[in-house]
């Protein structure tokens, strides 16, 4: 297969100059690479900064987000798949090494499809026209299925939507979460993770069970992947004064308590 025949636009969320070098060159002029960098993607409190929306605003119509995969930062780069996935017609693909366990971790970070150099740029069209046309079947399928509509909650339905804890507070129907009465903005993999601390509070949780029910994964993916979320997520509680809420149990997992002052 030749050449991209028609200039292709790229977005790329990248630190690594080599990374950014490699990319440039497998598209150079007249297609276009735009870097963003993925430590400027957050705020203070861990949210999407005016920066990260001005990438949401710019890629819309790319061709493609690509990622320099890096486990440290995949809640950054969940989150950009999160708001991407909102407001771009493109996927998100992670560049990563040889390892498969990389592939393995970018995939469960909400990652579409990844990619390993040399880049061979007739496979990044490819894949992202592929892309392309799952969501339209999906959205297809949406527009045809019936309308749920009108449906009727009991009271016990209507209870299990809604936990609390101390002052966290999850509603689980709007995929929303609260401190207090103040919303936090979480990605859905944060929301999850959340919600299954919370529905779980102060029993222990083994990075096992976290996992499979947060990530629907039942092996392991040779990485740290619970540890960095769980460090994210922390950063996150900690910028509204809800410091040490989640425990770390040495060989085992975590555990949301309200007696942060309580060894495990």
């Amino acid at each position: 297969m030749s050449e991209p025949s028609e200039p292709v636009s790229l977005y790329l969320v990248c630190d690594v100059e080599a990374i950014t070098a490699a990319v440039r060159i497998a598209f150079p002029p007249p297609h276009t690479v735009q870097v963003f960098s993925t430590e400027r993607i957050l705020d203070d409190q861990n949210v999407l900064s005016e920066y990260g929306k001005e990438l949401l605003r710019t890629a819309a119509s790319a061709a493609a987000v690509l990622v320099a995969w890096d486990l440290d930062k995949a809640p950054v780069i969940n989150t950009v798949c999160y708001h991407t996935h909102q407001r771009c017609d493109g996927p998100v693909m992670a560049l990563c090494g040889g390892h498969p366990e990389e592939q393995v971790a970018a995939l469960a970070a909400g990652i579409d499809d990844t990619l390993t150099f040399p880049l061979y740029p007739p496979l990044v069209l490819m894949k992202a026209a592929a892309y392309r046309r799952r969501m339209a079947a999906l959205r297809t399928l949406d527009a045809t299925s019936p309308d749920a509509a009108g449906t009727t909650e009991d009271a016990s339905a209507d209870s299990r939507n809604r936990l609390q804890f101390g002052d966290l507070r999850v509603d689980r129907r709007a995929r929303r979460f609260y401190v207090q009465d103040q919303e936090v903005p979480l990605t859905p993999r944060e929301f999850k993770l959340l919600d299954y601390l919370i529905e779980n509070a102060n029993a222990a949780c083994t990075r096992d069970q976290i996992l499979d029910h947060v990530w629907g994964i039942t092996f392991d993916t040779g990485t740290n992947m619970v540890d960095v979320y769980m460090y994210f997520l922390r950063k996150k509680l900690a910028a509204y004064g809800l410091k040490d809420m989640i425990q770390t149990i040495r060989g085992h997992g975590y555990r949301l308590t309200l007696n942060p002052q309580e060894t495990p």
